[in-house]
């Protein structure tokens, strides 16, 4: 089960580091989504809980969601005006 855990959060990882600039698509809850990233991942960014989470792209609930750093996704350019927190708290 551990290993299986790890492959997911290589995937996750490997997608963070590796996608092309994609679109996002903003929800009137503060919540910002990417368009399906590789491997059949999405991003997503909470900006009211300050949280950021990858997702499998082809489920609508939280099946297989995780947590990940929103400083790593920060550095992505599609996501750094988003991810402003981090930035601000980075600048002081």
């Amino acid at each position: 089960m551990k290993f299986k855990i790890m492959i997911l959060v290589s995937m996750f990882l490997s997608a963070l580091s590796n996608a092309d600039e994609v679109e996002i698509e903003k929800h009137d809850t503060g919540i910002f989504m990417s368009e399906e990233i590789d491997p059949g991942m999405v991003h997503v960014v909470d900006t009211v809980s300050q949280l950021c989470y990858a997702k499998p792209a082809h489920f609508r609930d939280t099946v297989g969601i995780i947590l990940i750093p929103c400083e790593n996704l920060a550095h992505r350019p599609e996501w750094n005006k988003y991810i402003t927190w981090v930035n601000s708290a980075s600048n002081k």
